[in-house]
């Protein structure tokens, strides 16, 4: 599995590459870094990447709000690393709201990020 990253520049566009927090460079910012350059990224924008890809080929991220079937409805939540595990946070009923990413991958597909969810709402 490649460990990458995913974070949003300044000017919005999405960068993937490994991620350097802001406390290890001596610019002060966190960044990604590809194999030419460094971008600056906002932190809260940054997520690693699963390993997985969803139904149409799209890599899936930490912080991707994705779609998929459960117990005959579809249904959505945002990818999170809890407790060493991806799950997925959102409308799921269950003891501590969150499914195992790995027990839902049917028909997964990226709807969006959290990130760009935050933004809409503000």
């Amino acid at each position: 599995m490649n460990i990458k990253f995913r974070g949003r520049r300044p000017n919005g566009e999405w960068v993937y590459g490994a991620f350097i927090p802001a406390e290890y460079t001596p610019l002060g910012y966190a960044s990604i870094v590809t194999r030419r350059q460094r971008f600056e990224v906002d932190t809260s924008s940054v997520g690693q990447y699963v390993g997985l890809c969803d139904c149409d080929g799209r890599e899936i991220y930490e912080g991707d709000v994705i779609s998929f079937n459960y117990r005959r409805k579809r249904v959505s939540g945002t990818v999170r690393f809890v407790r060493g595990t991806y799950r997925v946070i959102g409308e799921i009923t269950l003891r501590d709201n969150s499914l195992d990413l790995m027990s839902v991958f049917n028909a997964i597909r990226v709807v969006g990020n959290s990130y760009n969810l935050q933004e809409m709402k503000k």
